[in-house]
Parts: C-alpha cells; structure tokens; sequence
C-alpha cells in the first residue's frame, strides 16, 4: 500500500543536478507550492537515515519545494511525498517513468450537467401548456352547458340527461385542474416539508418513503 507522509524539506537531498532544470522552472513551480500548499507530482524518497531521505523521483519538484521554503519558511517547511519501501522500489519507479514518458492522452469523457434551472422552467411551461388546455376544455364544456340551458328552458327535456352528463365532465375537469395545481405545489416542497404535512394529518408512513408516493398520499387526501 502506498502512504503518504509529510517530510521536511531540509531533511531531503537530490543526486540529480539543480542545473538540470531551469531557474524559471523552479521558480514558478515554487510559487505554485506556495499557493496551493502542496505538490500535484508527489516526490518519491527513499530513506538514508533517522531523518534523512533521498529523491527517487520528482527532483524538479524537490527543488521548487526547496525554492518555496526559502520563499516562505514556514509555509514551505514540509511537502508530501511518498517514502518507497525496499521491496516496493522497482515497481513504483517503473509506475513514475511511465507517467512521466506518458506520451498517450486520455480524452476527457463529456460531462453532462444537469441545468436544475432549465429544467425546473421547463417543467412549469409544460404545466402551463397543460392548466392552459384544461382552462381551454374547461370554457369550451361551460359554454356548451350554458346553451343547453337556454334549449331546456325553451321545453326541450330531451337534453336534460346531456345536461346533466355535462355537469359532471365539468364537475369533472375542475378536480382535474385543481388536482393539478395542488400537485404543483407539493412537487415545489421537499420531502420532509410533505412528511409534516402527512403527519398533521395523522398518517404514518415509512422514513424511506419516496416523494412521489408522499405526494400521492396527499392528493388521495384532498
């Protein structure tokens, strides 16, 4: 398993050349140590003493930790690195050449991201489509009654079943709209704003109980 240890940066020594590197390497990467605290490229060490270690790989790291410490003593004092254990050498040396030879390029899965705005706008123009077309339906079965009326009133009793059939499609359609607009309102809630609800009115339900169902419980009540 590998573990990761915070390690003065005194206590570190490199065997490859500071010279290999550019100033300007070292001095940017300083900075960034510095503003993130840390290193994205852990530094492999293995240990030469009580408290003493030496850099197996990450040596360009080491000396913009190094630079960063000058920088800023205290900020710069430690930096994560992992301590290779004998017998776990050769295999993570082999694992940091790798990916520092890697000439392959991992193309980034597209992430899709849920807009809760769209489609919260969305949701409620379709039930606007959806109360505009009741309201449509709802006007249309309201006029029809009305004409109706006035050809019972003339003596026409043969319409009064229609009469009365229409009615109850309007009775109908306005437990339809107001079903809706009370199932507007409780998909607004969250879910433990329904379970207050459901327990003012005396029902028990399960603690894992799902909105839907809490929201169907409701409108059963209603």
């Amino acid at each position: 398993m590998i573990k990761f240890s915070l390690v003065d940066v005194s206590s570190i020594q490199a065997s490859v050349p500071r010279s290999n590197f550019s100033e300007e390497q070292i001095e940017q990467l300083a900075d960034m140590i510095l503003e993130c605290e840390g290193v994205l490229n852990v530094i492999l060490l293995t240990q030469t003493g009580i408290n003493n270690y030496r850099v197996l790989a990450g040596d360009l790291e080491y000396y913009a930790a190094l630079r960063a410490k000058e920088k800023n003593p205290r900020q710069g004092e430690m930096i994560n690195a992992v301590i290779v254990q004998p017998q776990n050498q050769e295999v993570l040396l082999k694992q940091a050449e790798l990916f520092k030879n890697s000439s392959f390029t991992v193309e980034p899965k597209p992430v899709i991201v849920r807009d809760e705005t769209s489609l919260e706008s969305g949701l409620e123009k379709q039930l606007d489509q959806l109360i505009e077309l009741q309201n449509q339906d709802h006007k249309k079965t309201q006029a029809e009654f009305q004409t109706l009326s006035q050809m019972i009133s003339s003596g026409n009793s043969d319409i009064n079943n229609r009469l009365q059939q229409l009615e109850t499609t309007v009775n109908n359609l306005t437990a339809i709209f107001d079903k809706l607009i009370k199932k507007s309102k409780y998909d607004a809630m969250t879910v433990a704003q329904l379970k207050e609800i459901v327990k003012k009115l005396g029902i028990k339900v399960k603690s894992n109980i799902k909105k839907g169902e809490l929201i169907a419980i409701l409108l059963d009540q209603d």
